[in-house]
């Protein structure tokens, strides 16, 4: 069995005061998402998108596996208006 797992993660200006929290946050859900998947012996794949505004928006994790992906240590808000639905759609697009 296979399963895809898309993370969108907000890095506007707005995030300046929960970086911390973010941060923790999306390290726990990874780590969760690696633990179910090791031990359900599922192939899951991890795609993440970071957006501050629409033209800023990156694919920074790329089809890669769940064992693969790196915690973060960092959280930088650089700015910018929140792109939710830019992200969703490049989520959806690439689904």
């Amino acid at each position: 069995m296979k399963q895809y797992v898309y993370f969108l993660r907000d890095h506007s200006i707005s995030m300046r005061g929960y970086h911390d929290t973010a941060m923790n946050d999306f390290n726990k859900v990874l780590e969760a998402t690696i633990e179910g998947s090791v031990d359900n012996r599922i192939d899951t794949v991890v795609n993440v998108f970071e957006f501050s505004e629409p033209r800023s928006l990156k694919h920074v994790v790329i089809d890669k596996s769940v064992t693969s992906v790196k915690n973060l240590s960092i959280y930088d808000c650089y700015g910018g208006a929140t792109a939710l639905y830019s992200a969703i759609l490049a989520a959806l697009k690439h689904a």
